[in-house]
């Protein structure tokens, strides 16, 4: 692998996942793709609008 070519992407949470880990190393990546991904945590007032089922219950939940 060419480390010098690393680049980190994701999709939905994990594009901002992925923006989010390539900061904290910068000297990493050569780039970071989100696609169409965001975040909204609980400090924001419409967090459970734009990421619904993102309380403590979802991670009990089977789709």
């Amino acid at each position: 692998m060419d480390k010098s070519q690393l680049v980190i992407g994701g999709v939905s949470r994990g594009g901002i996942l992925a923006i989010a880990y390539a900061g904290m190393r910068p000297n990493t990546f050569q780039g970071a793709i989100n696609f169409n991904g965001g975040w909204l945590g609980r400090g924001c007032a419409s967090h459970e609008i734009v990421n619904p089922g993102s309380g403590d219950e979802a991670s009990h939940r089977i789709a």
